[in-house]
């Protein structure tokens, strides 16, 4: 790939950012919306707790990365999206890297989910690094930086310190899907 991609946060390209959005419901799932749909996404996706970027292959919006917090620093990933047509060619890697290190300069955590039925972006995170589910680590970020260990349960795992004391436990949530509901994978770089 020798195009340059970069980030560009949202200003008030209002339309242009609506129109990816409208890509993106209806590249996950044929879901066609409206205008008023749109702005409501855009305005949600913009609003406190938020940031919204632009994914510019030469200077040319191909997609988008929204970025937002829950409960803390604006450090998950929840929505990224390439234009189908730009789609295969490491754009969506690069955009994930050049997140990465943003998030980076405030929290040591990255964090992303995926609906079960996106296989392609669960193809895209684990061979970027991306080892297991909820949350997955990733060795170059901070992982290899700490000593933890992972005990799986049946129920929920505990993260202890290479002293053996529990640093936090947490339940474990696979995703799966239905036919009417879809439940998401969750992904973490600690």
């Amino acid at each position: 790939m020798n195009e340059i991609i970069a980030l560009q946060k949202y200003e008030n390209e209002a339309q242009l950012a609506k129109e990816l959005i409208r890509g993106f419901w209806l590249a996950h799932g044929d879901y066609v919306i409206t205008d008023e749909e749109a702005a409501e996404n855009l305005a949600a996706w913009t609003d406190k707790g938020h940031v919204f970027y632009f994914i510019l292959k030469e200077e040319i919006p191909i997609g988008f990365v929204h970025l937002g917090s829950r409960g803390a620093e604006v450090d998950w990933i929840e929505d990224l999206f390439v234009l189908p047509e730009y789609q295969g060619n490491g754009y969506g890697s690069h955009a994930i890297a050049l997140v990465e290190a943003e998030i980076k300069k405030y929290s040591e955590s990255v964090y992303l989910e995926v609906a079960a039925r996106n296989f392609g972006a669960m193809k895209l995170y684990h061979r970027l690094g991306y080892h297991c589910l909820n949350p997955a680590c990733r060795d170059r970020f901070l992982c290899s930086r700490r000593a933890f260990s992972l005990s799986f349960y049946t129920s929920g795992f505990t993260v202890k310190s290479a002293s053996g004391s529990a640093v936090f436990s947490v339940s474990v949530f696979s995703g799966f899907s239905t036919a009417s509901s879809t439940f998401p994978f969750r992904f973490a770089i600690t």
